[in-house]
């Protein structure tokens, strides 16, 4: 796949050959994270009781036909022009109705989420001719190597992170998924929210929780500047 795929001359089928691999490898990952150390538990014949049990002993050619199949049934002819964009959030041109921003995210205790670290196998496919060298050999999971310390991971530059943000979509709706327990707080993102927009307002999503948690008082939020 890491071969072949880039092979293919039409980029939309090359697109939906990533997203059909990628999706296809986030359902059977054991444990929700990509650790070269699990395949030991996957070989072994004992009885299975996690959640995703059922989908990590799918077929990955079934998973990689189903994901295609569904992928393709999602275009649609919406009659003007869309367009999809990769790039960092601050240089993304143009003018918009409505911002989304959903950022990594800082436990209170000042630790930030590593998404090499969790996703590392999606990234070394897509580097796959230099994915050996990427590696950081000094961990047991064997991530690609970080690389300079990014705002968003680090409790001293995010809320300024945020502010620059908010200043560059100000004349947008703003909708700001964070979590309860996240640095900075949710009242002082409303703060700085309301520095831009004459309206906030903080909506607490009471009913949903991240799959994998296990702190039933932490709450996912949803902040609206408008």
């Amino acid at each position: 796949m890491c071969q072949n795929i880039p092979r293919l001359t039409c980029p939309f089928k090359r697109a939906i050959g990533w997203f059909a691999v990628f999706q296809a490898a986030l359902i059977k990952r054991p444990y929700n994270l990509f650790h070269r150390s699990n395949l030991y538990m996957r070989l072994a014949k004992v009885k299975r009781t996690f959640g995703n049990k059922a989908t990590w002993e799918g077929s990955f050619a079934d998973y990689f036909s189903r994901f295609a199949v569904e992928a393709s049934r999602a275009v649609i002819d919406s009659g003007g022009l869309c367009r999809a964009t990769c790039a960092d959030a601050m240089d993304v041109q143009g003018d918009f109705d409505l911002v989304y921003i959903d950022t990594p995210y800082i436990k209170r205790n000042g630790v930030g989420v590593d998404y090499l670290g969790f996703y590392h196998f999606l990234e070394g496919m897509l580097q796959y001719s230099q994915w050996g060298t990427l590696i950081d050999n000094r961990c047991k999971h064997l991530p690609l190597r970080s690389g300079p310390a990014q705002p968003w991971s680090d409790p001293n530059q995010i809320r300024t992170a945020f502010e620059q943000l908010f200043h560059r979509y100000r004349s947008s709706i703003l909708c700001v998924s964070y979590r309860s327990d996240g640095i900075p707080t949710i009242s002082d993102l409303a703060c700085l929210l309301g520095r831009f927009k004459n309206e906030v307002r903080v909506i607490e999503l009471k009913d949903y929780r991240y799959a994998l948690s296990l702190n039933r008082e932490v709450q996912e939020i949803l902040l609206i500047g408008s």
